[in-house]
């Protein structure tokens, strides 16, 4: 669902109400109303929660690579940025150093005087766990569905 939908539901409430005199209006818009800041504030929170998660399984597969040596400031550089509403959507963004980068999709090992020493393969990081969350992400959006609609009294 996206930020804007139920805004513009709202606004056809409203219509009808003032055009039908239709009776119930007032109180579907009231519950409309109560709906659409649930929905804000529960989106918010599971994107929040979600994004907190998906960063601590990344962390987490970076403290398992063999190669210790610069893990740990690896692991500071990962960053969530906060939910924000782009268009009709909300989204978190998640952001590494461009050491991420060379780890996620490998890169040449080279000597001191600029000549390739080796290539030196990716370990897929996020890749790994963004697998993850495309099977973990419904399952938690249903939750907050399922959330929604009982607070709100929807069934």
């Amino acid at each position: 669902m996206n930020c804007y939908g139920l805004s513009v539901l709202r606004m056809l409430v409203r219509f009808m109400n003032s055009e039908t005199g239709l009776s119930g209006m007032d109180e579907l818009e009231k519950d409309l109303n109560k709906m659409i800041q649930q929905y804000q504030e529960c989106a918010k929170e599971t994107l929040r929660k979600i994004g907190t998660s998906f960063r601590a399984s990344v962390v987490r597969n970076t403290s398992e690579l063999k190669s210790k040596k610069d893990t740990k400031s690896l692991m500071k550089e990962y960053k969530l940025s906060k939910v924000t509403c782009v268009g009709n959507d909300m989204e978190v963004r998640f952001s590494g150093s461009a050491q991420l980068d060379l780890m996620e999709k490998g890169h040449n090992n080279m000597t001191k005087d600029g000549k390739v020493a080796g290539f030196i393969p990716g370990n897929q990081l996020v890749e790994k766990v963004q697998r993850e969350y495309e099977i973990k992400m419904p399952e938690e959006l249903e939750r907050m569905i399922k959330k929604i609609s009982k607070e709100c009294d929807l069934g």
